[in-house]
């Protein structure tokens, strides 16, 4: 429990009065596109038995215990993402490529460095998780974050199981903060006011997994730091799936 205390207060704003937590909405002036297979990248991959235990040196952006080959695209998934500017000009072909991949892996979420791009960027699908006493019929959603910052994460913590793209064949059970709000830019409106979005439960944890990620952490590094030994993949999804029946995440 006190790692993700430690790590968070790193990253909070303001974050003195818990929120009236909101339901995050799709962007109106931004339909998702349509899925394009030629879009689809390869997933930076990360070997699962090199976990790089948290510290305050890990926001360093340094190699850490486990340096990646130079000019091997693993070395992204251990730097400190860099915010997206104008300089660095369209985001909408980053966008399509993080949406065709996401969408092509079958995963919650997806981080730039994930497909070799160390930019304060990630997607979340919304709603994969939707606890059964919410209306029914309505289907997932993704949103595109860019430049997000945690401006409140709740003291209250809750366990729960992850897994990753980046990482494969694996699972692990550690705390996140079972609330938080993010302040963030939209990709079709970069020069407009920041936004926010507030999250519970599973969206939550999606959204502390891809932080993690533009921080150069992995979740492999919480389950090192707490000593916790790794799943497997299929052991970690009927843990996962049975907590989730109980907590009326899916149905019984």
């Amino acid at each position: 429990m006190r790692l993700v205390t430690w790590l968070l207060p790193a990253l909070l704003v303001g974050c003195a009065t818990p929120p009236t937590l909101r339901t995050p909405t799709m962007n109106p002036a931004a339909p998702a596109p349509t899925f394009d297979p030629t879009l689809v990248v390869p997933i930076v991959k990360w070997p699962a038995t090199e976990p790089r235990p948290l510290s305050a040196a890990a926001f360093d952006g340094g190699g850490g215990s486990a340096a990646a080959v130079p000019g091997d695209l693993s070395a992204v998934l251990r730097q400190v993402a860099t915010p997206w500017t104008a300089e660095d000009g369209d985001i909408a072909p980053l966008i399509a490529r993080l949406h065709a991949t996401l969408l092509s892996s079958g995963g919650v979420g997806i981080a730039a460095p994930q497909i070799g791009v160390g930019k304060r960027v990630f997607l979340v699908k919304h709603g994969t998780r939707r606890h059964v006493s919410q209306p029914a019929g309505v289907p997932p959603y993704i949103v595109a974050y860019v430049n997000p910052q945690v401006i409140y994460a709740s003291p209250e913590q809750q366990e729960d199981y992850e897994a990753c793209l980046s990482v494969t064949g694996i699972g692990g059970r550690l705390p996140r903060a079972l609330h938080l709000r993010l302040r963030y830019l939209a990709p079709d409106a970069l020069q407009g006011p920041p936004r926010e979005v507030e999250a519970h439960d599973w969206d939550a944890r999606i959204f502390q997994h891809e932080l993690d990620h533009i921080d150069g952490h992995l979740y492999i590094d919480h389950l090192a730091t707490l000593s916790r030994t790794p799943l497997s993949i299929e052991e970690m999804r009927l843990h996962r799936d049975a907590g989730h029946r109980e907590r009326g995440l899916v149905a019984p």
